[in-house]
């Protein structure tokens, strides 16, 4: 079946992330213990629409899967931030430290050897350090005696974030049967006052965005790709397609749906992977 990245029409979702940022990355690190990833199956085509716009995905089931993945690797830990249940996955043996003033190369080889770790990646005054022995709580219990750190967190996971599915008149093939959701907001109401502009693009910092997909591609800027520090944001999930096609899928053109804005440009910034899922420096950075 012909790869066409999607823009869905079963699940809106969304992904909101709010992070401090800052600038480049250096001394990136391979180390043999670092935390793998869990990894999911992945999508099964059987069930999806036959049509060269369009693949349904429940993404609302495969968040719950992923989480249920998170939740059992060993190398993984979760915080419970209230009694909603709220809570936050974040890797056990590392920490990102944002420092007051740069620490010179022999300050952060005395650390490395304090944590029995290194140093992995760096934006601006944030560092994150892995150990090979130490958890983050024993990291941050040695960092809090420096008098040059400002804080510490845990390096945390960013997973798309899930709604309920909701789906005026262009004549876009699924627009009047399934986006039911754009009347509800007043959409078509708000088109009799603006329907974008081309000057004003729109950042997506997601999964990136399918750069040939039918329905974007001619709605695209210059986008960036974190992972790979590169500019091609190609999506490998599927999400950050879904939501520049809430967003910015080219109405009026006969075929797929209809985004939100006619004419505004979508610059897809790539922090999360195939798997849907980031870390708070990687979002960071993409936000940068």
């Amino acid at each position: 079946m012909k790869r066409r990245s999607t823009i869905w029409i079963a699940i809106s979702a969304v992904v909101v992330l709010i992070v401090v940022a800052a600038v480049s990355f250096s001394r990136p690190a391979t180390e043999k213990n670092a935390p793998v990833p869990p990894r999911l199956k992945p999508f099964d085509t059987k069930d999806a629409h036959t049509h060269p716009t369009v693949v349904t995905l429940d993404s609302l089931s495969a968040g719950e899967q992923l989480k249920q993945r998170l939740n059992e690797h060993p190398r993984i830990q979760e915080i419970r931030h209230n009694r909603r249940g709220d809570r936050s996955h974040y890797f056990y043996n590392e920490i990102i430290v944002r420092f007051r003033t740069t620490p010179a190369n022999h300050d952060i080889r005395q650390m490395e050897a304090a944590i029995a770790g290194r140093l992995v990646k760096r934006l601006n005054q944030a560092f994150v350090f892995r150990s090979h022995k130490r958890t983050y709580e024993e990291m941050r219990r040695y960092f809090r005696t420096l008098p040059t750190v400002d804080y510490c967190e845990p390096n945390y996971i960013y997973m798309q974030n899930d709604l309920p599915r909701q789906t005026d008149v262009p004549n876009d093939s699924f627009y009047a049967r399934y986006q039911w959701n754009l009347p509800a907001i007043d959409t078509e109401a708000g088109w009799t006052l603006s329907r974008g502009k081309q000057t004003v693009p729109v950042a997506i910092i997601d999964s990136g965005v399918d750069l040939t997909h039918p329905d974007l591609a001619h709605r695209l800027s210059h986008g960036y790709n974190v992972l790979a520090d590169n500019r091609s944001p190609d999506d490998e999930n599927g999400h950050g397609t879904h939501v520049a096609g809430i967003i910015a899928s080219q109405p009026n053109n006969g075929e797929g749906i209809a985004g939100i804005t006619w004419f505004n440009p979508i610059m897809a910034v790539k922090v999360l992977n195939a798997d849907g899922y980031g870390t708070s420096i990687d979002v960071a950075k993409g936000i940068y």
